[in-house]
């Protein structure tokens, strides 16, 4: 476990992470159009004290509640330009249980468990950063899946995100159809 002293964050970085923390929640897309189920993301920064760039725990739940989340992850996100950003994402350990405070706290980096290929390419855009997975490489076989993509984009108050699974023809087999969950803040980072 690599730790550091305080470290300088740049401006951009600074940005994406509290871009990305918060709450979050598309009450009023799900409201819209019925075909999308209203979601709940819940975001925050982890150990602060790991470098380089910064640890972020993600849940997220159906119905607007914190009650079992269906997706648990942890994001390492690290400066690989300027204005560009790695977001390499990990799962639990064993997502079943609930992550409090201190189970996020005695929880090692080495017991997560990575998912090769699902990288998220952040690059700055004005005011967002605009990201996504790379062709193929995500591997996924959620209900047929033999691969999935996630879009993302992130702003200040907004978290756009568009996860799909296609089966080995390139045809998607989960995810909306029409475009991503538009999420909006809730509450800051």
């Amino acid at each position: 476990m690599a730790t550091s002293p305080e470290r300088a964050e740049s401006e951009a970085e600074a940005q994406l992470r509290e871009g990305m923390t918060g709450e979050f929640g598309n009450a009023a897309q799900a409201e819209a159009d019925p075909s999308y189920r209203r979601v709940r993301l819940r975001a925050r920064r982890i150990w602060p004290e790991r470098s380089p760039g910064f640890w972020v725990y993600t849940e997220q739940s159906f119905g607007g509640g914190s009650e079992d989340p269906y997706r648990q992850r942890i994001h390492h996100v690290t400066a690989i330009g300027e204005n560009a950003f790695r977001s390499r994402a990990y799962t639990l350990p064993d997502p079943s249980r609930p992550f409090d405070e201190t189970a996020l706290e005695t929880l090692s980096v080495e017991a997560l468990v990575g998912r090769p290929g699902c990288d998220i390419l952040l690059v700055r855009q004005g005011d967002s950063f605009v990201g996504s997975t790379n062709g193929t490489e995500c591997g996924n076989i959620l209900r047929g899946a033999s691969y999935a993509t996630s879009e993302v984009r992130i702003t200040a108050d907004t978290f756009y995100t568009w996860d799909r699974g296609f089966d080995a023809d390139g045809v998607q087999v989960w995810g909306p159809i029409r475009g991503g969950y538009e999420l909006r803040r809730i509450d800051g980072p």
